[in-house]
């Protein structure tokens, strides 16, 4: 496919990715003109390389958390390298099986205390609080 037109969307990377798309092919159909501005701008947004978000997340040890804020459930999940997904809604449980399904191919499990400083920033962003965009990795 050619590159898409519009600004670069580490969004179109992700469901690209998720459709089993090569690495490369994934960052051309987001926009980005290059594979190293998508490990710079992009790829970040992942928690983890490309390659294993493609995979289900494959080798990968994902904690998550969630919280109960003004706008929905909130549930927070982190690789080592960083946040992998941030989902919101009415059902807790539903959200669970999302997660479970976008990394099927990941240890996932719930540890509320490790994830507590980024579950902090995330209540204090949706009440307009702090700065949000500096989650913890």
């Amino acid at each position: 496919m050619a590159a898409t037109n519009g600004p670069c969307s580490p969004e179109r990377a992700r469901a690209s990715l998720k459709s089993g798309v090569p690495v490369t092919q994934a960052v051309i159909e987001a926009g980005y003109g290059s594979s190293r501005a998508f490990y710079e701008h992009g790829a970040t947004r992942l928690g983890m390389s490309p390659g294993r978000y493609r995979d289900g997340g494959r080798g990968e040890r994902i904690s998550f958390t969630s919280l109960i804020t003004p706008i929905g459930v909130v549930v927070v999940a982190r690789t080592a390298q960083g946040v992998c997904s941030i989902s919101v809604g009415a059902d807790e449980v539903l959200l669970n099986k999302q997660l479970a399904s976008e990394f099927p191919n990941a240890l996932i499990e719930r540890d509320d205390d490790a994830l507590a400083d980024v579950a902090l920033v995330l209540a204090g962003a949706v009440r307009g609080h702090g700065r949000s965009h500096e989650t913890a990795a």
